[in-house]
């Protein structure tokens, strides 16, 4: 199996027909992780952020078939043909459940996700990084009794992901150590979504046995000129959950970079309320010294 980066022109799959040449496919990307994770029953196909769709000349001439009066219900089908497509290889493949982000098809009409067969071929997955996705106009209008129609027995449940990239300067919740504690974070909200934010907090710091003195041990510290107001994460050092060692091993191990530029990236996008805390401990070396 090869690929190849492709010229910016041709970074979008062609909906239309398949991309020849050394270009990956669908087939060839979705062949690959079966063969990575061959006991795998799930696979998520992704179906989110495309652009330029119906721009390539193929796809305009499939467009004419779709739909002869409405243009933008001749993108839809066009897009759903595309997923339900995609989708069938992966059932091909063998795994049982296809997961699909919703973007591509929230705002298509129910009648066209049926004749798309989408309810035999996907299970949906809506994400929303609003802290209440329940405000009216966040998500296209009817969108969930729509999907639940044309997608019957297809809808509910929770993926927790423990992502939370849309803020680039937090420290990475997906990796370890910090992952350990959002999934205790996440698991003690879905418990129960309508609890008071304090006790669910004071649910999470029993489970990761954190001190009782945890609220006075992080205060805002002033570094160069900006004032840092340290994250919850920033308790979790004192904590003595499974992993919380591995705290003190990346402290320790900053130590070890030679160019302080290299340090200062590090701290400032993933754990700037050690900075300060290092930057002692260097001075107090150095007068030791």
């Amino acid at each position: 199996m090869h690929c190849v980066v492709a010229p910016l022109s041709l970074l979008q799959h062609c909906c239309s027909k398949g991309v020849s040449g050394s270009y990956c496919s669908p087939e060839a990307w979705e062949l690959a992780i079966h063969i990575l994770h061959p006991r795998s029953t799930r696979i998520h196909i992704g179906a989110d952020e495309a652009s330029h769709i119906a721009e390539d000349e193929r796809c305009r001439k499939r467009l004419r078939l779709f739909d002869q009066t409405s243009e933008h219900r001749a993108k839809e089908k066009l897009k759903l043909a595309h997923i339900a497509k995609v989708a069938r290889l992966s059932r091909d493949l063998g795994f049982k459940e296809v997961f699909a982000w919703n973007d591509m098809f929230d705002k298509s009409d129910v009648e066209d996700m049926r004749d798309a067969q989408l309810g035999d071929l996907i299970t949906p997955v809506v994400w929303g990084y609003k802290a209440d996705v329940t405000e009216p106009g966040y998500f296209p209008d009817h969108l969930f009794d729509r999907l639940s129609k044309a997608l019957q027995g297809r809808v509910g449940g929770i993926i927790v992901t423990g992502w939370q990239r849309y803020m680039h300067h937090a420290p990475l919740c997906e990796l370890l150590m910090v992952s350990i504690p959002s999934l205790v974070t996440d698991l003690v909200y879905l418990l129960n979504v309508t609890r008071n934010r304090n006790d669910m907090w004071r649910d999470v710091r029993k489970l990761l046995r954190c001190p009782a003195h945890l609220e006075s041990t992080v205060v805002p510290e002033k570094i160069g000129e900006m004032l840092f107001v340290p994250h919850k994460d920033a308790f979790l050092k004192l904590c003595d959950f499974h992993g919380s060692r591995l705290y003190k091993l990346v402290a320790d191990e900053l130590r070890n970079y030679y160019y302080p530029e290299d340090v200062d990236e590090f701290v400032t996008t993933k754990i700037l309320s050690l900075k300060e805390k290092l930057a002692r401990r260097n001075s107090k070396e150095s007068d030791d010294s």
